[in-house]
């Protein structure tokens, strides 16, 4: 047994379990997005591609799942599994240490005060850091006597929920107040860590500092507030994405001070959320600052993002799309959700879509039974810079209308879109600019949130076919 920790910290190693996924074997649970009892066979190794897989179905069918981040990554040209789950070993000094088994970079979460907390490796490059609050003592010894808890992926995910959810591509690590009224969560995902810093209550602190190490990279703020880290030739190897705030109702800031201080190690990042929206009577904590750093050795398939009338900031890098009328500084606004496949699965000569699905997954702090339609958009778009006054037009009337009063499936907490036409058409050679989803009726007064492709719960694409 691991002895005492001897750091002011403890991690709690989690993986996304719950992830909501659409169950082959049961049409009935799924609300028809499969016909019959079809389960899956095997995975079909030599169609994989960066962002798909595809499978064999027990009745001759074939199922292809388009993932937002990529799955697999290429080594000596084969496409390998990303594997994400943590696995724990023991430096030196006794100090647990966990890592990633597999993927497009290397992370290390470490309990060793001595060593900054996670590193990341990419491109031959690394970056570490460590969050501190200056003046705000950690916790008490007698607190940090916490055991580690490992759930591995494979032993808790069924064939097919892994087939939908790519279980092994991502994993959660949480410390637990490691700071005064302050739990950070780090999720790791194909191409991102994400980082969580929730806020408890209002006496957390006023600022967070991180402490990067980076040999070889310069970084440089960006006047959209992502940090850039970058080798001699200036070649981006590390992104570090613009922060937001997000409370339990989810109001939204993006009210955080960046100062970026170079150092003889490297930077000294420290944030620093506004003080008033924190202290809003109307504030409902815990409140979470969400940053990411992202490898730049790969890209995402999709882009997603979400707008309401006079809104003027871009929100592609949230964790949360939200359809209806949500309250945005004690206003209500009607929210348009924009979503874009950049590829697709690559099926086989002469296939036949039988089916197609998208499901974008509900949180569980918004699950109201209010439809939505789904429309094509016209022109072409990108998700870092669509506003109100940027979005694309789309069509609204005639045949290539996606769908309309599409009911969630609230016991699954989830909408089914059909894409089995849509996709047809991209098939026949329609250009793909992306849709836009609403809720049916502009009218009523609340919202649904819906994870992004930011997330473990990430939206996903499914097609049947024979060949």
């Amino acid at each position: 047994m691991k002895k005492a920790c001897k750091a002011s910290l403890c991690l709690a190693l989690s993986l996304f379990l719950s992830l909501a996924a659409v169950p082959v074997a049961s049409a009935e649970e799924t609300g028809d997005v499969l016909s019959g009892e079809a389960t899956i066979v095997r995975e079909e190794i030599s169609m994989r591609g960066e962002y798909e897989k595809h499978y064999l179905c027990s009745d001759g069918s074939y199922l292809a799942v388009s993932y937002p981040e990529p799955i697999h990554y290429l080594e000596d040209g084969v496409w390998k599994e990303i594997n994400n789950t943590l696995r724990a070993s023991a430096d030196e000094a006794d100090y647990t240490t966990l890592t990633n088994r597999a993927g497009l970079y290397d992370v290390a979460f470490s309990e060793n005060p001595a060593d900054a907390l996670v590193t990341m490796e990419s491109e031959g490059y690394t970056l570490s850091w460590s969050i501190s609050a200056t003046g705000v003592q950690t916790l008490s010894a007698a607190a940090q006597d916490r055991s580690m808890q490992v759930v591995a992926a494979q032993e808790a995910l069924s064939a097919e929920a892994d087939a939908l959810t790519a279980g092994l591509s991502m994993s959660k690590v949480v410390l637990d107040e490691l700071l005064r009224d302050t739990s950070l969560q780090y999720t790791v995902l194909p191409r991102t860590v994400k980082e969580d810093i929730v806020l408890e209550s209002t006496a957390a602190p006023a600022s967070y500092t991180v402490t990067f190490e980076c040999e070889g990279l310069t970084a440089t703020l960006q006047d959209d507030d992502t940090i850039i880290f970058a080798d001699a030739a200036g070649d981006t190897v590390f992104t570090v994405a613009a922060p937001y705030m997000y409370d339990s109702e989810d109001e939204f800031s993006t009210a955080i001070e960046q100062t970026l201080t170079a150092t003889d190690d490297g930077y000294l990042l420290t944030l620093t959320p506004d003080r008033d929206w924190l202290l809003d009577e109307q504030r409902a904590y815990p409140v979470t600052i969400d940053p990411s750093v992202t490898v730049d050795n790969s890209s995402s398939n999709v882009l997603d993002t979400y707008t309401y009338p006079g809104d003027t900031q871009v929100h592609n890098n949230e964790s949360y799309l939200y359809f209806g009328n949500r309250s945005v500084n004690g206003t209500r606004k009607s929210h348009e959700v924009y979503f874009k496949n950049k590829t697709w699965p690559v099926l086989p000569s002469g296939a036949t879509v039988t089916q197609a699905y998208m499901i974008f997954n509900l949180t569980s702090t918004t699950s109201t039974a209010h439809p939505i339609n789904v429309y094509p958009c016209a022109q072409n778009w990108t998700s870092g810079a669509l506003t109100w006054n940027t979005r694309p037009a789309t069509i609204t009337s005639g045949s290539y209308v996606i769908g309309t009063n599409i009911q969630p499936d609230l016991g699954n907490k989830r909408y089914v879109i059909d894409l089995k036409e849509a996709i047809q058409r991209i098939q026949n050679g329609v250009a793909n600019y992306g849709l836009m989803f609403r809720y049916t009726s502009s009218t009523v007064q609340d919202h649904n949130r819906v994870f992004s492709s930011e997330t473990s719960n990430r939206p996903s694409l499914t097609i049947y076919y024979n060949t």
